[in-house]
């Protein structure tokens, strides 16, 4: 599977992102982005950018619910765009703060950039350790500005939308997916017993959070496949509650063994792509095709 990421070139005008990343004087972080937090783990994977930045520790840093009166409207949460749109502007934002941070230690104790250190919840300087809220502190004091806000836009696609031709997409996540199945003959019931699954999303920002991800694409797109249906009577739905519109539970989770592909994407933050609508894509047609070569038909 070929899965484009961002609006592409049918939604540039849509394809852009606001951040903004604000340090207080105690070494807590607050950050807000134009995107949604639907469950998928933006703000995890938009906290974890920012840490790696500021070296500041996840447990100091909060993500806010979005509000667009405080920041531009980022376009919806869909094509698995969060990580790069999001997470590049809050990256740009941390970036534009660490130059701040940086440039005011640099004065104070007469060093060169590449003698200040920074690691997680520290930075060393002259051999000597300050922890990020004693940085902070001394930064808010000097009047440093440690509120900044970022922006990401998407590069300009070239696409012939008549001949479909040029570039439809800003990148692209790629993925396979392998299923093994057991199919009643009597019955013609559909037992997934396996799935291997690999999908190349560039770097990944939180490793625990795509493991989740693909987990829970591929029992949705099972379900999908062999057990979710919506039917009518007289033009009226009849599956409408979830004792007669069946979804798999916890029993039917077959093994799952991902893998990911980390084939960084030099325009995501630090190398990331998305994982979202490709974690679930993968498994209807897969386990469609193992069920045809089951039973021999097509």
């Amino acid at each position: 599977m070929i899965y484009g990421v961002s609006l592409g070139a049918g939604g540039q005008h849509l394809d852009a992102s606001n951040s903004e990343v604000h340090v207080f004087p105690d070494g807590t972080i607050n950050i807000m982005f134009g995107g949604t937090e639907i469950g998928q783990g933006a703000k995890t994977a938009v906290s974890m950018i920012v840490s790696e930045i500021l070296g500041q520790k996840l447990d100091k840093i909060n993500v806010l619910q979005t509000d667009t009166f405080i920041v531009q409207d980022s376009g919806p949460t869909v094509a698995s765009r969060t990580t790069v749109f999001s997470g590049n502007a809050a990256k740009d934002a941390a970036e534009k703060i660490k130059r701040n941070i940086i440039g005011f230690l640099c004065n104070k104790f007469n060093v060169s950039e590449n003698e200040i250190k920074i690691e997680l919840g520290k930075y060393t300087i002259k051999g000597k350790e300050y922890s990020f809220e004693e940085i902070a502190k001394m930064c808010n004091d000097a009047n440093v500005k440690l509120n900044e806000s970022g922006w990401f836009k998407s590069p300009k696609l070239n696409f012939d939308m008549e001949n479909g031709v040029g570039e439809a997409y800003v990148t692209y996540t790629y993925s396979t997916q392998l299923s093994l199945v057991e199919v009643d003959m009597m019955t013609g019931k559909v037992d997934v017993k396996k799935m291997w699954i690999s999908h190349d999303i560039g770097k990944a920002i939180n490793y625990d959070g795509v493991i989740g991800q693909i987990q829970g694409g591929a029992v949705q797109g099972m379900g999908h496949a062999i057990m979710e249906e919506i039917k009518q009577k007289d033009g009226k739905i009849i599956t409408d509650n979830f004792n007669n519109y069946i979804i798999p539970t916890i029993k039917d989770i077959p093994e799952i063994i991902p893998d990911v592909v980390e084939e960084e994407f030099p325009h995501g933050p630090f190398g990331a792509k998305g994982i979202g609508e490709p974690s679930l894509m993968s498994a209807p047609p897969s386990i469609a095709n193992a069920v045809s070569n089951a039973i021999k038909r097509e």
